[in-house]
């Protein structure tokens, strides 16, 4: 899954056995997660010649920790504008900017006809 957050962007996916990795672009933005969940003794890997150049693994403990801290940070009104008003995440608006009009062109292409309703979640449990 992919996160933006105001502690910076996270990719988490399973990893091996049953631990979760968290991943980041920008050492930075593992530390502030780190340090806003209370898993700040975990080491960062460095792994410079991947996708993600900067990981950590936890425990699916851990991670309800991770989602709670995201969860816990929620103080603003507008998430690009707390983007702006955030140094070490700053960088980021402009790809923000480019990914909200992506998804906005995406409702507008994939609207749906009718809002859901409790009825349409049962029946697609059903199937």
């Amino acid at each position: 899954m992919w996160i933006f957050s105001k502690y910076g962007f996270f990719s988490i996916v399973k990893g091996n056995g049953e631990s979760i990795q968290v991943r980041a672009r920008k050492r930075k933005d593992l530390v502030n997660l780190l340090i806003a969940s209370n898993l700040f003794k975990h080491p960062i890997r460095d792994d410079l010649g991947t996708d993600y150049a900067y990981r950590v693994f936890v425990s699916k403990e851990q991670l309800a920790d991770v989602m709670l801290a995201l969860g816990d940070s929620l103080d603003y009104r507008n998430f690009k504008n707390m983007i702006h008003n955030t140094p070490d995440q700053v960088d980021k608006l402009p790809i923000l900017h480019h990914l909200w009009a992506d998804m906005f062109h995406y409702q507008g292409e994939h609207k749906e006809s009718h809002a859901f309703s409790g009825e349409d979640c049962f029946a697609a449990q059903e199937r």
